[in-house]
């Protein structure tokens, strides 16, 4: 896998469990290097164990993000439209602030 770019460094204020979190992120441009695994999948879904933990996983379509639950939520309509710049992100509440860098 190559890492490309920072995109974003994302600040995200949500409350999980009745506690208040500040979760501070940075995302990163990525690809797949030629040969990898992940290329050229046919399954709906796959899983693999990392540590005794099971993670699924499941690829999709850039146009379908808008209406997927990802989280933090600026990624829904930011994984479509990546800024020129680096951007950083405020988001809280189910709103979005930010601006390029």
């Amino acid at each position: 896998m190559g890492v490309g770019r920072l995109v974003w460094v994302g600040e995200n204020f949500f409350e999980f469990q009745g506690s208040d979190f500040h979760e501070m992120g940075m995302y990163f441009e990525a690809s797949l290097q030629a040969g990898s695994r992940l290329v050229g999948r046919t399954e709906e879904w796959w899983e693999v164990e990392d540590n005794g933990v099971k993670i699924c996983f499941k690829c999709f379509d850039l146009r379908e993000t808008p209406e997927l639950p990802i989280v933090p939520g600026f990624l829904r309509d930011g994984l479509g439209a990546l800024p020129d710049g680096t951007a950083h992100v405020v988001f809280r509440d189910g709103t979005a602030w930010g601006g390029e860098k």
